[in-house]
């Protein structure tokens, strides 16, 4: 049975929404400013957000090295 979601669950949520968005949109705006394309930049925090043991991993895979 599912839960009913409360009004100050609601707005919770609301007011998460808005903040992503929010966190989002100024993203782009200093990718712009960078002279990047919003998914540029955000593949390039992603691959320098990756794990060094993902890394070294992925290197090997590049090379045929396992």
């Amino acid at each position: 049975m599912a839960k009913e979601i409360t009004t100050a669950e609601y707005q919770a949520l609301a007011e998460l929404r808005y903040r992503l968005r929010k966190f989002v949109r100024e993203g782009d705006a200093v990718a712009r400013a960078a002279g990047l394309e919003p998914q540029q930049y955000l593949l390039l925090l992603a691959l320098r957000g990756l794990p060094k043991a993902w890394k070294r991993r992925s290197a090997r895979w590049r090379t045929g090295w396992r």
